[in-house]
């Protein structure tokens, strides 16, 4: 796979072992609180 996308094995594992950025936390958090109010509204939207 490392040669159909023409990357380096090192590159390919260090992404793997790279931690997720605050941004993407952030938004895994924000996500969520979202769904917990959609649920306690009994999924309802009034928009």
């Amino acid at each position: 796979m490392c040669k159909i996308f023409k990357i380096s094995r090192n590159g390919y594992y260090d992404w793997l072992e790279r931690k997720p950025s605050e941004r993407k936390l952030k938004n895994e958090q924000i996500t969520t609180e979202i769904k917990v109010v959609h649920q306690m509204s009994k999924f309802r939207y009034s928009g």
